[in-house]
């Protein structure tokens, strides 16, 4: 069981804002309950152990943290913890921090939110494994911390401060610590640490200060890992009631020593302070072994508020689907807030602004008053989670073969969250591959879990099982032109022909003659059985002019000015001679004409008994070919 926590984002976010201030306060919350926390480590391998820590029964959860180290160059890795594995990488990985061992660095921050895993099934006791990692001793994701607050409406407030080591880790760190709400001295103030890597194993080499006041010096490796050598320090407490408690080793006191990383700081402090400083310097500095420095990871303080506790009422998880948008509430009752980060808000300084972010991350909410009665100034975290979109990856569709519905939609991966609900066309559909799909456009609507949709629109392409293909012969010539058609298509039984669009002939293989001349576009239109599935085929067939001749075979050169003269009509003609015979063969007229088409006068016959003469006619087409034909014309008076 694997759980991917996105809780870096606002520690991410909140850490570099306060360096952007001088500070590295985390987060604080002041709320009706208690704080427990506690760390285990294996030094530098593989191992596993408990951390018991204290709840107070009846307490519900409020938050529960694991924060995890890692060392070296992209280091990433997994623990356990009660079974349920927890990754650290890149997308949890808060800061990272260079290191003195070449070996080390840099030193990288993680950390997971698991509050829902320790909702449903709450328990004080954790098992932690830390399996091997390739990288293994120097590389590699080690030492988880629990850190836990809990409610509980019987107990009084309590103040929760976290804090993460932004500095480079040189073996002498300074921390400053401003702008916290009020430290109450009149109870204990706890003060934990989260260390590790003790550059010594088990010899003590770290002092602590705190308001330049000594703790004490501190090495070695808790009790509860005990058995490896370098595993630092980690307080171990809980807080609640107004009091402190020391777990594992660590004890109350104002003091730090060897592996107790806990004290009670209220006697270093002014009362109503709002703010301290610590240094942690090992002993040797500056001069200390490289490998000998302590990576420090982070801190936290648990006390007793001295301000007015106005409990927030607020969802701390907003999700909306990308391209939407939602409306966050801070608490009410404050008389200022500030949001940040500000990017994809209407307006971070009201309590209730439009959060439009295109992507998932933190937003925090510091909410405040002032004045002598002004409630604890509250700074809340709020995760934003954008879905996205459950977009369709891999998409490919399948042909449909006419007659039968075959085509498909196939998808490789879908985004968002499933389960999906499909609809195509406007119907349920089952999960894909979309199959037994006929020709088409198919409009898809994906729905994922989260309520997000989308859509988009394929089309099915159809394939024919005809295939048209015919001959003609000839293709071209001169008109009159006879054409003999020869069907050759496959999977058909049916065919319609057509000349520019004119259908001419439904038979298999038609002869057809082209009267005039021109450009024809032939087609060949067959399918089998359903003319939705025809396929279609053309040929050109060129039809050029040719010569035509009309001479009349009688005329009537009586003078009556009807038909007294032989004219001939020509078609396609660009030059005509002629020449007359009698019946002996002589020849009794010839003549010719360039004037191309059209009516020529070819013999008067005037002065010529009756009777019957040849004509002959000798022609050039426009085609440029000759031509010769005899004519018989009877001369009649």
């Amino acid at each position: 069981m694997i759980r991917l926590a996105s809780s870096f984002s606002l520690l991410f976010l909140l850490l570099c804002h306060q360096e952007l201030h001088g500070q590295i306060l985390f987060q604080q919350d002041v709320f009706r309950g208690g704080v427990t926390g506690g760390g285990f480590s294996t030094g530098m391998g593989v191992g596993s152990g408990i951390v018991q820590l204290y709840i107070e029964p009846g307490s519900e959860i409020r938050r529960a943290y694991i924060i995890a180290f890692s060392s070296g160059e992209n280091a990433t890795g997994s623990i356990l913890i009660n079974n349920i594995e927890y990754q650290f990488n890149a997308i949890n990985n808060l800061s990272n921090v260079s290191h003195t061992s070449i070996f080390s660095s840099p030193i990288g921050t993680y950390i997971v939110d698991f509050t829902d895993d320790l909702l449903s099934a709450q328990t004080s006791t954790f098992f932690i494994e830390v399996p091997f990692q390739i990288g293994m001793p120097f590389k590699g994701v080690f030492a988880p911390y629990i850190y836990i607050q809990y409610e509980n409406l019987t107990l009084p407030e309590v103040c929760s401060v976290m804090l993460l080591n932004n500095h480079q880790l040189t073996g002498d760190e300074n921390y400053n610590v401003n702008n916290i709400n009020h430290f109450n001295t009149n109870f204990p103030v706890g003060f934990s640490l989260y260390t590790d890597r003790t550059g010594s194993g088990f010899v003590p080499n770290e002092d602590v200060f705190f308001n330049s006041n000594f703790l004490g010096v501190l090495g070695g490796s808790d009790n509860v890992n005990s058995f490896w050598n370098f595993g630092g320090v980690k307080g171990h407490f809980y807080y609640q009631n107004n009091q402190l408690f020391g777990l594992d080793d660590d004890t109350p006191d104002a003091f730090m020593s060897g592996t107790d990383g806990l004290a009670d700081v209220s006697g270093y402090l002014i009362n109503n302070a709002t703010s301290c400083n610590f240094q942690l310097r090992n002993i040797l500095y500056p001069n200390q072994p490289m490998n000998a420095t302590s990576a420090k990871i982070a801190y936290f303080f648990a006390y007793t508020p001295s301000c007015p506790v106005l409990e927030p009422i607020m969802e701390r998880k907003y999700s909306y689907c990308q391209g939407s948008s939602v409306q966050m509430e801070a608490t009410p009752g404050f008389d200022n807030y500030s949001w940040e980060p500000q990017t994809g808000l209407s307006n971070a300084g009201i309590s209730n602004p439009i959060c439009s972010a295109t992507q998932s991350g933190w937003y925090r909410v510091r909410m405040w008053s002032t004045g002598p009665d002004a409630p604890c100034e509250q700074t809340i975290p709020v995760f934003v989670t954008v879905h996205d979109p459950p977009r369709a990856f891999g998409t490919r569709t399948g042909f449909s073969l006419c007659h039968n519905a075959t085509g498909s939609i196939e998808i490789d991966s879908i985004g968002g969250a499933g389960p999906y609900t499909f609809l195509l066309n406007g119907a349920t559909a089952q999960n894909p591959p979309f199959a037994g799909l006929g020709a088409g456009v198919y409009a898809l609507s994906i729905t994922d879990s989260n309520g997000c949709a989308w859509d988009s629109t394929y089309t099915i392409a159809q394939v024919r099982v005809t295939n048209a293909a015919f001959t003609a012969n000839p293709q071209e010539g001169e008109s009159p032109l006879d054409v003999q058609f020869q069907d050759q298509s496959t999977q058909a039984n049916a065919w319609q022909w057509e000349a520019n669009g004119l259908p001419f002939s439904s038979q298999q293989n038609p002869f057809y003659t082209f009267a005039d001349t021109g450009t024809y576009t032939v087609s060949l239109i067959a399918y089998l059985d359903d003319p939705a599935c025809a396929d279609t085929a053309t040929v050109t067939i060129r039809v050029n002019p040719g010569i035509r001749i009309i001479l009349p075979n009688i005329f009537t050169p009586n003078g009556d000015g009807v038909n007294d003269k032989l004219v001939a009509e020509l078609f396609g003609v660009s030059r005509l001679r002629w020449e007359v015979y009698n019946r002996w063969g002589n020849m009794l007229h010839s003549g010719a004409d360039n004037s191309g088409e059209g009516y020529i006068e070819i013999w008067e016959g005037a002065d010529v008994p009756a009777g019957v003469y040849p004509v002959v006619l000798t022609a050039t087409g426009i085609n440029g070919k000759t031509e010769r034909m005899q004519v018989m014309v009877a001369v009649v008076y």
